[in-house]
């Protein structure tokens, strides 16, 4: 963990974006918290649990949003920072 949020951490500060791929639901929800307490802001999660219907925040929608963001730390886009995927 303490890694992974070193390479975002050295990600941001090149005004890059990330995505981060994770398994487990859980282990999205801790490294979500991990990002916010240390990176300050809040990484979406998308996973079998994001609507893949027609609904106005499904997850092609999302995907089209986070690909459209400027840089991970951008701050026109507070929560597209990152994805967790």
């Amino acid at each position: 963990m303490r890694w992974m949020l070193t390479q975002l951490a050295r990600i941001k500060r090149r005004d890059e974006k990330a995505i981060v791929f994770c398994e487990f639901k859980e282990l999205q929800r801790t490294i979500q918290r991990a990002i916010a307490e240390r990176l300050g802001f809040v990484a979406e999660i998308i996973n079998g649990d994001t609507s893949a219907g027609t609904e106005t925040n499904n997850r092609q929608k999302r995907l089209r949003v986070f690909n459209k963001q400027p840089v991970l730390g951008s701050s026109s886009f507070p929560r597209w920072r990152l994805a967790l995927v």
